[in-house]
């Protein structure tokens, strides 16, 4: 991405479809992923020395679903501050 070249995104989400593309593309670098690991024995085994990324979307993704968990958890003790509206 930062070169300008494309990227690759596969049709499905397969293992076998992964590895079949990191065997046929063995000068791949860098993996953006998302935080799956489903495909990290593909990558140790066909891509050795291979960078892999977490893609942006999916970290953000996960982050507002511990944040959304974390305030239900406890939202009693966000009533119980003061000064804490009730509407």
């Amino acid at each position: 991405m930062e070169r300008g070249k494309p990227f690759v995104v596969l049709p499905d989400r397969s293992s076998e479809t992964f590895l079949a593309w990191l065997e046929t593309h063995p000068g791949a670098e860098v993996i953006r992923r998302d935080r799956a690991t489903s495909y990290t024995r593909e990558i140790k085994q066909a891509a050795t020395g291979t960078i892999q990324v977490a893609d942006r979307w999916y970290l953000l993704q996960n982050l507002s679903v511990v944040v959304e968990k974390t305030c239900h958890q406890h939202r009693s003790c966000l009533w119980k501050c003061p000064g804490a509206s009730s509407t």
